[in-house]
Order: C-alpha cells, then structure tokens, then sequence
C-alpha cells in the first residue's frame, strides 16, 4: 500500500511577465504582470522558444521600441499558429495600413496564448495582488508610494 503513493500534483507557481519598459530607460511604460502556472518558470521559458522555432516569430520582439503595434508578418504568424486578433482578451484595435495596435494588457494576454499554444499543457492565470498603496479614503488614510522623484 505505500508503494503506491504519489505526492500532490497540484504545485502552483508565481512567474513575473514584464510588459514593456523594464530596463526604465525612458519610454515609460512599463506593468508586470504575477502569473499562477502549473509549471516551474524553465517549462514556459520552454514552450517560449518552442512557440518561436514553430512560428518563425519571437513574442519578445513584438511592439519593440517605440513600435506600439503587431507587424503584418506577426499578425499573420499568429494566424497561422491558430491564435485570432480579434479575440477581444487581446484588445487589438481595427487594423489599418497591416498595423494591429495592441494595449500592454492586451500583449500579456497574446503572450500567455502563445505559450499554451506551444505547450497545451500550461495552466496559467493572471494573479492580481493588493497593493500597500492607496490614494482615497479618508483624511490622513492616503498612503502614496516612494520615491516619485527618484531619477535613476
């Protein structure tokens, strides 16, 4: 009987997805994003790669610099790759001239289905967290956060 025991399965994982400006070197935009996976950070490190080598795209040069769209030939990898722009958790905007606007919400949420495309077996959802800060309330209850004038 204790031959057959097998420990819980059910291991949860909090991977950070930085969205934007993370090195802060002046484009300012910049959000992270706290994700539940069912696998450890290497396995969708993995399946990134894997989606990369399958689609000829990398999710990490989608809206590079001071590009804020998805390039025709992005669009169409992703076609290909069955993951549609018009799913509205993408929040891509009409496109025009091939240019597909897309918010920084919107590219995590492309992100997270281009991994499950590469890996069906991912299980990953968006964590939120409460924040310390909170700017209402009432009088004397604000807590604003740190360092607004810090420059570097």
């Amino acid at each position: 009987m204790e031959d057959d025991f097998e420990p819980p399965q059910d291991k949860t994982y909090l991977i950070r997805f930085p969205i934007g400006d993370w090195g802060g070197d002046g484009h300012g935009k910049f959000s992270e994003y706290i994700v539940s996976s069912n696998e450890p950070v290497e396995v969708l490190r993995e399946a990134h790669i894997k989606f990369r080598d399958m689609y000829g795209v990398d999710v990490s040069n989608f809206c590079d610099e001071d590009r804020y769209y998805l390039t025709a030939e992005e669009a169409e990898a992703l076609e290909t790759a069955q993951i549609h722009l018009n799913d509205p958790r993408f929040e891509v905007t009409q496109s025009n001239d091939h240019v597909h606007p897309i918010t920084q919400d919107g590219l995590f949420e492309l992100w997270l289905a281009c991994l499950s495309r590469a890996n069906p077996d991912l299980e990953l959802s968006l964590e939120p967290l409460p924040t310390i800060t909170t700017y209402s309330g009432t009088q004397g209850r604000a807590i604003y956060a740190p360092g607004y004038g810090l420059l570097d």
